[in-house]
């Protein structure tokens, strides 16, 4: 059941994607210009997957307003 729950997940995710990344594409680039094309948000798709877990792990180290060193 996990392995077909998890598959339907990914498939109702591809199909939003296969929709937005056009219509994202075409509000970008009408908005912004250049750089936005169907292939680079595709890219930074990838680059948010790769990366995510560790940006947003130095992020939270980083910023976290109540985590005090012993200077504090």
């Amino acid at each position: 059941m996990g392995v077909t729950y998890f598959e339907v997940g990914r498939m109702i995710v591809e199909e939003e994607q296969r929709k937005l990344i056009p219509k994202l594409s075409d509000y970008l680039k009408l908005r912004l210009g250049k750089g936005f094309s169907e292939t680079n948000l595709k890219n930074f798709r990838k680059f948010y997957q790769v990366y995510e877990p560790s940006i947003r792990q130095m992020i939270s180290a980083e910023f976290n307003p109540f985590k005090l060193g012993w200077s504090h």
